[in-house]
């Protein structure tokens, strides 16, 4: 059976922020247009053309799958382009543990090893460390995982997994 878990990434506050300003400054320029100044035209349609982009076409989501004893990890931007950015087996994977467990914490402070994160980066949402070990080096892969992605994995491979308390 193949289950998957669907991270959709939050917007900083500095993306928001910034996109706040950018409006505001093509809607000085088109409100100036019309008062005469008819050369901030073009910097407002750029400005507008930069915001959209930067909320409408910036939506990235992350895309974690388990099946038949491997890891598929894609990336889905704006919920149209899909990108696969990893593949592990799980005989590479060495550990799947809550953040901050005992079992990953030589991991976590270990600067050797690449960390990949693929998280909504909401501070209030849990996640959990996969550890993945193979010839490319140590990946400490930061993860959405629920509770049915986990028990599908530990029906097989319950020793690799460690659930949360």
């Amino acid at each position: 059976m193949e289950v998957f878990v669907l991270t959709e990434r939050k917007k900083s506050i500095v993306k928001i922020l910034f996109g706040c300003l950018i409006l505001a400054l093509a809607f000085t320029c088109f409100v100036l247009t019309l008062m005469g100044a008819g050369v901030l035209f073009l910097p407002g349609v750029i400005l507008a053309f930069v915001w959209y982009f930067l909320f409408f076409k910036a939506n990235k989501e992350f895309e974690c799958s388990y099946f038949d004893g491997e890891f598929r990890f894609a990336k889905i931007t704006n919920k149209s382009r899909r990108k696969r950015i990893g593949v592990y087996s799980i005989e590479e994977v060495a550990a799947i543990a809550p953040a901050g467990d005992r079992s990953v914490y030589n991991y976590e402070n270990d600067s050797s090893v690449k960390v990949k994160d693929y998280t909504s980066k909401d501070k209030n949402v849990p996640y959990y460390d996969i550890i993945v070990r193979n010839p490319d080096g140590t990946f400490l892969i930061k993860a959405e995982l629920d509770d049915k992605f986990l028990e599908e994995v530990a029906k097989k491979y319950r020793s690799k997994v460690t659930f949360r308390k």
